[in-house]
């Protein structure tokens, strides 16, 4: 009798650890798009092709916008369970072939089923990937559905003062500064989920656009 109830208490005791490691890795979230580009200033919506930006819209003094942007971009996290189970196991940020000229990054814009979000720095941020420096004080975030699932994401960095500098200088300073006519900015891509970001955005709009 006893080997039986000791047969029956190592199943019990796998399956509770199991459940508690199922449990404890879900509750884990991965936020890769603000650990890759840092806590912006500012954030602005491009919901249409124009490129032009979203009103800022306030009621009793606060930003309904921001805030609904920056709620937006909190839920493109995800959690470790998830990234496991879709054998997602990499968080890191990749280099794509892709580069933005300065005109084009002028009308950046959304397209069909798409919601641009950019986002402001205060100060010039400076990150590497694959040995490659990139210097920036905005990007853009290309959203678009998901499904629930963790998907690329394209995301591009750049300088401000780099789209229309009237400078003909051909070549990159120490602080990443270069005449408008050759600058490119590079295009990243990053994991997120972001069916709830998109489904937030289309809310507010469908409320206050």
């Amino acid at each position: 009798m006893k080997k039986i109830k000791k047969a029956i208490w190592i199943p019990s005791l796998v399956v509770v650890v199991l459940a508690a490691v199922i449990l404890t890795l879900s509750l884990i979230k991965v936020n890769p798009m603000i650990n890759t580009f840092g806590e912006y200033s500012r954030i602005e919506l491009i919901a249409t092709s124009s490129g032009a930006a979203s009103p800022d819209i306030k009621v009793d003094g606060e930003s309904v916008t921001t805030n609904t942007l920056n709620s937006s971009l909190e839920s493109t996290k995800f959690s470790v369970m998830q990234a496991i189970l879709e054998g997602k196991f990499s968080y890191k940020v990749e280099l794509t072939d892709e580069t933005v000229t300065s005109s084009a990054l002028r009308y950046y814009s959304a397209l069909n089923n798409e919601y641009v979000l950019k986002l402001y720095y205060d100060e010039v941020q400076t990150m590497t990937v694959d040995d490659v420096e990139i210097k920036y004080d905005r990007v853009f975030v290309r959203l678009y559905e998901t499904n629930g699932e963790i998907h690329e994401v394209e995301c591009v960095p750049y300088l401000e003062y780099n789209i229309d500098n009237g400078s003909f200088s051909d070549e990159y300073d120490e602080d990443g500064k270069i005449g408008s006519a050759f600058y490119e900015a590079h295009v990243l891509t990053v994991k997120m989920n972001t069916s709830k970001a998109m489904a937030s955005i289309a809310e507010y709009l469908a409320l206050y656009n």
